[in-house]
């Protein structure tokens, strides 16, 4: 899989289904994470943005992970790629790890979390 990361977003080359996002929260801080909301755009470099998604969590250094409300999937509400929509997430303390699935885009695999 190619994959891009930067300001414009992070997408895939090509993009296909079963492909994921994954975020290790404790590189950032030696303390594991109370996750509490999550901010969702597209990449304005491609015009693309992820339509639905799904993710999951560890709190054991990605070890096991657990579906986030048993896999619903999360309509995002992106119309553009520069749109901006916040999700207030609840019970996730003590964080590790996250993985986002995009499941349905326009245009492109594309996301900014």
């Amino acid at each position: 899989m190619n994959t891009r990361i930067g300001d414009n977003g992070c997408f895939t080359l090509p993009s296909t289904s079963n492909q994921y996002l994954q975020l290790s929260l404790d590189e950032f801080d030696d303390e594991i994470a109370n996750v509490t909301t999550m901010y969702v755009r597209g990449s304005n470099l491609r015009n693309a943005w992820v339509k639905t998604l799904y993710f999951m969590y560890s709190k054991n250094y990605g070890k096991n992970y657990i579906c986030y409300k048993n896999c619903t999937p999360i309509v995002t509400g992106l119309t553009g790629p520069d749109d901006l929509k916040t999700f207030e997430l609840q019970g996730l303390d003590n964080i590790t790890d996250i993985k986002i699935y995009p499941l349905t885009w326009e245009n492109a695999n594309s996301i900014r979390i």
